[in-house]
């Protein structure tokens, strides 16, 4: 699969409240999360409650972002931009429209990249058992009303007013240094960054976010 349907996918689980998979049981939150936080920081249970609260009930969510690269081996930054729509539980469309247009539709588990010019092509994820058990563990700690869940995978660690380090272990340590996530005012997602096992950095930045409006069926077909 592709670095950006991947990231797409990724980017479904973490910031847009992806499907919750099966048989995730929170495990008891380490006890650096509820000591109170340095420096007037919330806990991390606190600022997931606080995200959990806000993010209740959304049904869909459209709006722009704005992704920064940098590749371990060159200098120069890759900047892209699009717009997104998501729709409970797991439709994404993840649309990149400067510098190179391209879609990335992500139905459950199937990921479908559409470039101009070019076949489409369908990755089935229960073909790909690696990359599926990664997603099915993401989803499990990181979809609508389960970020608490978070601790089964990853330490947490609040690294700012609104902004929560996961730091994976085990099988997701293979592929991910750590992501940091990002929230605004309303506790809403404004960015995400992730830091990869081969040194590459990607940053998202996400603006004009609109919750709950109308998304047709359309949006999501390949």
């Amino acid at each position: 699969m592709s670095g950006r349907a991947l990231l797409a996918a990724l980017l479904a689980v973490l910031l847009l409240g992806g499907v919750t998979a099966a048989g995730a049981a929170p495990r008891r939150a380490p006890a650096s999360q509820k000591t109170p936080a340095s420096r007037g920081l919330l806990t991390a249970a606190e600022l997931i409650e606080k995200v959990e609260k806000a993010r209740a009930g959304q049904e869909t969510l459209v709006g722009e972002f704005t992704q920064r690269k940098r590749l371990s081996l060159f200098r120069d930054e890759l900047r892209s931009t699009g717009r997104f729509a998501f729709r409970s539980p797991g439709k994404l469309r993840w649309e990149y429209l400067t510098p190179d247009p391209s879609v990335i539709l992500l139905d459950g588990a199937r990921v479908t990249v559409k470039t101009p010019g070019q076949k489409s092509v369908t990755y089935d994820l229960g073909r790909q058992p690696g990359l599926k058990a990664l997603l099915e563990r993401l989803l499990a700690a990181l979809g609508p009303g389960s970020l608490k869940a978070a601790t089964q995978d990853f330490d947490l660690k609040v690294t700012g007013p609104q902004a929560l380090l996961l730091v994976p272990r085990g099988d997701l340590a293979k592929h991910l240094v750590a992501m940091e996530m990002r929230f605004d005012a309303a506790w809403q997602v404004a960015g995400l960054a992730l830091r990869e096992k081969n040194g590459d950095q990607t940053d998202v930045t996400f603006a004009g976010l609109k919750r709950n409006v109308k998304v047709d069926d359309a949006a999501f077909r390949p």
